[in-house]
């Protein structure tokens, strides 16, 4: 096993290099037509760039259609990312390809009926969402945590249209994609570089508000 100095060193000095390895693979070979990420996965050396490893794969998975099981497989065998930064890709990348799906920003701009009718289409990604960011574990809610700052990323470049940012938090709690410390999570995350925080936590006063009466309320049903 590589120590974690080791890695570091040896990603530096790959990115560095600049190496562009379909130029090593034979001239108009199916290698020399594959991207730098493909190429890295191809011969396990993912851990030389794990982000644009995984990002490549998770588009690649959702271009695809392949089922649950199929892209599982391969989003484990690429990703070598710590949790947090693992369900920030994972999330930014399906929101990209919802956005595409129904037509473009626009149709993210529409009012809310359109939205909840577009919502669909993202629903048919829950099951892996389920297998990479939901439960109950440390890991699953740094990934959880991720998974919301894409989101409220993603609703930030669209400038929050039509409770979007709400909708999004609400459905994916609903399902179990994120849990009650996974939202707790993002709304305590002191992040510098995420944009906006203090908009998106206004936006979201009632989903928090009703978070915690459904706290309050288990509680009492256990003093009970």
């Amino acid at each position: 096993m590589r120590a974690a100095g080791e890695v570091a060193e040896v990603q530096k000095l790959y990115s560095d290099a600049k190496l562009v390895l379909s130029t090593l693979a034979a001239p108009d070979s199916a290698e020399s037509k594959l991207g730098q990420a493909e190429l890295l996965a191809m011969h396990k050396l993912g851990w030389l760039d794990p982000f644009s490893v995984f990002e490549s794969t998770v588009a690649s998975v959702l271009r695809s259609g392949q089922t649950v099981e199929e892209a599982t497989t391969k989003l484990e065998a690429a990703n070598c990312l710590p949790p947090k930064r693992m369900g920030e890709v994972l999330m930014r990348k399906l929101l990209e390809w919802w956005q595409a799906e129904v037509g473009g920003a626009e149709k993210l701009s529409a009012d809310a009926d359109a939205l909840k009718m577009y919502g669909k289409t993202l629903l048919t990604k829950k099951g892996l969402m389920m297998k990479f960011i939901a439960g109950e574990s440390v890991a699953q809610h740094s990934a959880q945590l991720g998974a919301l700052c894409a989101v409220q990323a993603f609703c930030d470049a669209l400038n929050y249209p039509h409770e979007l940012l709400q909708n999004l938090f609400a459905m994916f709690y609903t399902i179990d994609v994120v849990t009650e410390e996974g939202c707790t999570a993002w709304r305590e995350d002191e992040d510098e570089a995420v944009k906006n925080k203090t908009k998106a936590l206004i936006k979201l006063s009632a989903f928090f508000t009703k978070l915690q009466e459904e706290e309050e309320g288990e509680g009492e049903e256990d003093d009970e």
